[in-house]
């Protein structure tokens, strides 16, 4: 969410700017999908350090979905251009995608397979996106 957020707000190109604003907005609703699907799934409400309460995370390296630092990624982006950052952004959605068919396909529980799969089609509509962004600018 960071990420895109940052991004969106130092971006020049208005359609860009739009779209990480977009992919921002949908980050944040990840966190609401999995909310839901716990309390679906556990019976319970998560309390208010979710996810982290439940996983075990290092918010201090501050890890995106596909693996990379947030901050590292911030740091090498004003240097880009922004065909350069849609592909940064493509593959690390590719990465989170992949990852999550991967999962979906090797539990066996049901209700947590179809988490995975609302998270895999969910980043699917995002490569979509930056996919046809990239198209457009280059």
């Amino acid at each position: 969410k960071r990420f895109y957020a940052e991004l969106s707000s130092r971006s020049s190109d208005e359609e860009a700017k739009e779209l990480f604003k977009t992919l921002s907005l949908a980050e944040e609703y990840h966190k609401t999908s999995l909310v839901n699907f716990y309390r679906e799934i556990s019976g319970a409400s998560p309390d208010d350090r979710f996810p982290e309460s439940v996983i075990s995370t290092h918010p201090a390296e501050d890890v995106m979905e596909g693996g990379m630092k947030v901050g590292r990624a911030l740091e090498w982006a004003p240097s880009k251009s922004l065909e350069s950052i849609l592909e940064l952004s493509i593959s690390l959605e590719t990465n989170s995608y992949d990852l999550y068919i991967k999962m979906e396909r090797r539990i066996g529980d049901e209700k947590a397979k179809r988490v995975f799969r609302v998270l895999s089609e969910e980043e699917k509509q995002h490569l979509g996106k930056l996919a046809a962004l990239l198209g457009g600018k280059i």
